[in-house]
């Protein structure tokens, strides 16, 4: 297995931009978002992970997928206008309650293609010490109408971040206990001065006392997005034997 560093990308600096420090299909703009992916209610053991285990979570990469270097550079602050699409974010009050009693944490990242076709995965894993609060992915799914189009400001490595972010739901299989898929995105000059839109898909699952985030950083907005799924569910399933 190759593990790629990524590091500096266009991409990446997307990914690093909207998610740094926090520790899907074809969408429909104008119409009324979809509710957060609920499955039938079934038990969910509370199974409590520290760090070792939560990397146990994380799958080998995809086939053609190699492993990268996670940028975690660290933003010393963010804030949007307006103020709930922080939420959209997954970095408002529901997530920073979450990591008051988190209890293991892991990441890491995956690429495949170069250049225009680069396509950058990101993983979070994160437990806790309590079953988390649907009202993470409520809130995010609530504030979505609000957020088509909203300002990110923030502060990354001495520079200062100011970015127009579109948001956007997007239809997800359920996972877990509660899922919710979210295309974000934004325009960025690229070399020769080339205004290009890189997107960051994001599915988020709740299931009992453990979060997964998947992220999938790109330039194509048809691009294949059933690794989003396919990482969540290896995720979440590997969690029990993880916790023994």
């Amino acid at each position: 297995m190759t593990t790629r560093p990524v590091r500096g990308t266009a991409a990446i600096a997307v990914a690093s931009l909207l998610l740094a420090g926090c520790g899907s299909l074809p969408f429909v703009g104008g119409e009324e978002s979809p509710s957060p992916t609920t499955t039938p209610p079934r038990q969910v053991d509370s199974y409590v992970l520290d760090d070792e285990q939560a990397a146990r979570t994380i799958p080998e990469p995809l086939p053609g997928w190699d492993r990268s270097q996670v940028d975690d550079t660290p933003t010393r602050w963010r804030k949007t206008d307006p103020a709930e699409c922080i939420d959209v974010l997954l970095l408002g009050q529901p997530r920073r309650d979450a990591k008051a009693m988190q209890s293991g944490r892991a990441e890491a990242g995956a690429t495949t293609g170069s250049g225009e076709s680069l396509r950058v995965l990101g993983i979070t894993v994160e437990s806790h010490e309590q079953p988390l609060d649907p009202a993470l992915i409520d809130r995010a799914e609530q504030a979505l109408p609000q957020c088509s189009a909203f300002a990110f400001y923030g502060e990354q490595a001495g520079a200062q971040l100011d970015e127009r972010i579109s948001a956007e739901p997007l239809e997800v299989e359920p996972v877990g206990q509660q899922s919710l898929g979210i295309r974000k995105s934004l325009q960025s000059t690229a070399a020769g001065g080339e205004q290009k839109t890189y997107y960051l898909d994001t599915l988020a699952v709740r299931d009992g006392n453990t979060l997964v985030v998947v992220t999938l950083t790109h330039t194509d907005p048809d691009t294949d997005l059933s690794p989003l799924r396919t990482t969540a569910q290896e995720v979440i399933s590997a969690v029990p034997e993880a916790a023994r």
